[in-house]
Order: structure tokens, then C-alpha cells, then sequence
């Protein structure tokens, strides 16, 4: 249980959750977060925008962080679909500590609420996967025998058999990272 501070209280309340397998996205994780801290009600943002709409409202009001320095009840936001220039799809997930070079975080990945890890240096390796990410190019045009627009074609003119693209790498949440809500801003950014 909380000890009654605001920031303690949004930790219980996405801890409640972690394990929970059924139907979790990220709209939803948000949704029950901001109802069980009374910062909305239902009609306050569209039902299948929750995250975009915060993190726009965050952006516009200048309470989004981008740097990694978070605190136990923040939120950090990541790019699910989209790049983190322009997501469609917003990861918010509650960071429940920060140990050493990583924060602990608790959020909706596929379909439950798991634990999430990120570094505060970048290109950390502990960092969790969210998504698989295309290929790099440069690896590409190697599989291709070529940059792009490369005919492909041996020496005595017939084409070249395909090769196979490398399979796409992880995209983990320091590559996704968007930023991050102080605990402080969030109750003000719901209405």
C-alpha cells in the first residue's frame, strides 16, 4: 500500500496490475490508472486515445521531459507505431524505480501488465524490447547484393536469386523513449 503521497499512490496503483494477462492495452492501462487516482472521468478524453491525447496535452504544456532523470510515478512514454516523431500509438507506462543506470517500470505489453526496463544511458542493453523494428538499411542493401535501384544482375546479365532480408531487430524503449510526465503535472493534464 501507498503511503499516502501522491507519487506512492500512482506506484500502488500500476503494481495492482502488474500480472494481469486479460485485454491490456495502453489506452486501458491509462483509462483505469486516471480513474483509480480520480484525475478523470470517462468523458474527459476520446476512448481510444488516451495516450496520444496525453502525451499532445504534455507536449503543448510543456510538462513532457525528454530527459531520463525520472522519479517513482512518473510516467514514461514510448512510441509503439509510428515513429517517435510522430507515434500513433503511445506506451505510457508508471516507473516504479530507478536503480543504478536503469528505471523500473510497470505497463501494458501484449495484452498484460509486465514489468518494463530502461537504461538512463542510451543503447543500454537491459533496455526492453516493445516492437520489432525494420531492418537497417545498410544491412538490406547488403542482403540485396546492392543499394536500392541495384539491378541485381551476374556478370553474363542473368539476375541475381533474391537474397533474404535479415529479419527486423528489437526496438527497445531507449529507442522508442518519448519522454516523460512528472507525477507532479500529470492530475492537471486530464481535464
Amino acid at each position: 500500500m501507498g503511503n499516502g503521497r501522491a507519487d506512492s499512490e500512482i506506484v500502488v496503483a500500476a503494481l495492482r496490475l502488474q500480472g494481469m494477462q486479460q485485454s491490456w492495452d495502453e489506452n486501458r492501462f491509462l483509462r483505469h490508472l486516471a480513474y483509480v487516482m480520480d484525475w478523470a472521468r470517462k468523458s474527459d478524453l476520446p476512448e481510444d486515445a488516451w495516450t496520444r491525447t496525453l502525451l499532445r496535452r504534455a507536449s503543448s504544456r510543456g510538462t513532457l521531459r525528454r530527459n531520463r532523470a525520472a522519479h517513482p510515478g512518473d510516467v514514461a512514454l514510448f512510441a509503439l507505431v509510428g515513429s517517435p516523431g510522430s507515434p500513433s500509438r503511445v506506451l505510457a507506462a508508471v516507473v516504479v524505480s530507478v536503480t543504478g543506470q536503469a528505471l523500473g517500470m510497470v505497463g501494458p505489453l501484449a495484452g498484460g501488465i509486465r514489468d518494463l526496463r530502461m537504461g538512463i544511458q542510451k543503447n543500454s542493453r537491459e533496455d526492453t524490447a516493445l516492437r520489432s523494428c525494420p531492418a537497417p538499411v545498410k544491412a538490406l542493401e547488403v542482403a540485396r547484393g546492392g543499394p536500392p535501384g541495384h539491378a541485381g544482375r551476374r556478370r553474363d546479365g542473368t539476375k541475381r536469386r533474391a537474397a533474404r532480408a535479415p529479419p527486423p531487430e528489437p526496438c527497445r524503449t531507449g529507442d522508442l523513449y518519448l519522454g516523460r510526465i512528472p507525477w507532479q503535472a500529470l492530475p492537471g493534464l486530464f481535464r
